[in-house]
């Protein structure tokens, strides 16, 4: 197998850190130098006489740029890139600011869990991700301010309108006689990053922000940690994710674009009455039917992921060890012997993802390993990946339970008053940009 290793060992990432160093003072080719109390002192932007500081902008910036894998090579880029995380930080502290007003409690454990889950999807440890945050001018702190102001925002909204959100029992008994009826009929599987018009004056604004955030995102992989970051939807807290819509549910300019999607496939930005959407196509199935690219797979994961201190020799003995390793495999009751055996590995349990959520390139990797058996590890440009597959089977077709449909109808509900509830706030709010 041809070996392609990363840039990590050719060239270090000077362009990243000049334009993150860069995002302190706000200016890419200034020759004023701000001392970084200065950077925590400079005020921003204040919110109903709150206080967003550079170094808030600056850390924020960073996990934009970690969530994109993108650089920032221009001032341009730079005053475009500030401009949507100030709109996210201005949001994001009145949420926080309402939910002060009402107590809203936030439980650290949940906080912390979240924390976990999102370091893991960068294919890191909670101990290490802090090392990844700081290669891109972010830290902990950042991200887990984010993660408090999503769960409080989520809470508050939940529990002013909650129970106006909920589905009856003929609502959902309804739709699931809509669905026998409608048997043959598409199902989308969605994702949204959500960007709301508070003022039709801001239309042109809203619309070049949608179109700058679209063009940072690479592929499907980047889009939920991307919706974490800029979307202006309760949804955002899950990554953008919205469920399964049948076809008949969605609003005729969003079923315009998606039924013409490939899977993993991302949208341009789609004008709704209230905001502009990015949508994300995670799945699509046929009510109450299968195909052959239905069949599911129960997947495991083995990562072994380069750091600052791996060196290329280091990387191609730990490949060829792997690759005489994972032949080796003959069942997945062996995969823990595995793991010990390979060492510096990460191990994830994918669970059951099915052949047509798979990119292409993978999908034809993993569709001739038998059950028990693993793949070579697959080079990437932060490591080595090794999938293994424990189970292969066909999904049955049938309804959604009664709780399935109550989530749907719900979370589609509650993200809709969240909406409004925002652009009320920010209608009332006074915000002064410095």
């Amino acid at each position: 197998m041809k070996m392609c290793f990363p840039s990590k060992f050719l060239s270090p990432r000077a362009g990243l850190f000049l334009a993150l160093a860069m995002t302190f003072s706000i200016t890419l080719f200034s020759e004023e130098a701000y001392s970084q109390q200065q950077v925590i002192q400079k005020i921003e932007v204040l919110v109903n006489d709150e206080v967003i500081s550079a170094y808030d902008v600056g850390q924020r910036m960073g996990l934009v740029l970690l969530a994109t894998g993108q650089t920032v090579t221009s001032e341009q880029q730079l005053m475009q890139l500030r401009d949507q995380v100030l709109g996210s930080l201005v949001d994001e502290l009145l949420q926080v600011q309402e939910a002060r007003e009402y107590e809203v409690p936030i439980p650290d454990d949940e906080i912390f869990e979240t924390y976990a889950r999102v370091a893991q999807g960068y294919n890191r440890t909670p101990e290490g991700f802090g090392d990844l945050l700081g290669d891109y001018g972010s830290s902990p702190e950042a991200i887990i301010t984010q993660i408090r102001a999503e769960f409080a925002w989520q809470s508050l909204v939940n529990g002013r309108y909650g129970s106006q959100a909920e589905a009856t029992d003929e609502e959902i008994e309804g739709i699931l006689q809509e669905m026998v009826a409608n048997a043959g009929l598409r199902e989308y599987r969605l994702s949204e990053i959500y960007l709301i018009i508070d003022d039709p004056s801001q239309t042109a604004r809203v619309a070049e922000n949608a179109r700058q955030i679209r063009g940072r995102i690479k592929d499907y992989v980047q889009f939920s940690q991307v919706a974490r970051q800029v979307s202006q939807s309760t949804t955002a807290a899950q990554g953008g994710e919205l469920g399964w819509i049948s076809e008949n549910q969605l609003a005729p300019e969003i079923l315009a674009v998606v039924k013409d999607m490939d899977i993993l496939d991302i949208s341009q930005p789609i004008k709704s009455a209230a905001g502009y959407y990015i949508v994300a196509l995670t799945d699509r199935r046929k009510i109450l039917s299968t195909e052959p690219m239905d069949e599911l797979l129960d997947l495991k994961q083995l990562g072994y992921f380069f750091t600052n201190e791996t060196t290329q020799e280091q990387a191609l003995a730990w490949f060829e060890n792997a690759t005489i390793r994972a032949a080796e495999l003959k069942s997945c009751a062996n995969l823990p012997g595995l793991v010990e055996e390979l060492g510096e590995v990460l191990f994830r349990d994918l669970g059951e993802i099915s052949l047509k959520q798979l990119n292409p390139d993978l999908r034809a990797i993993l569709m001739p390993v038998p059950v028990g058996q693993a793949t070579d590890p697959i080079n990437t440009p932060d490591g080595f990946i090794i999938f293994a597959i424990c189970n292969r089977r066909m999904p049955e077709a049938k309804l959604p339970s009664n709780d399935e449909i109550r989530n749907q109808i719900e979370t589609q509900r509650i993200a809709m008053m969240g909406r409004r509830y925002l652009r009320d706030l920010r209608r009332d709010a006074i915000i002064d940009y410095r």
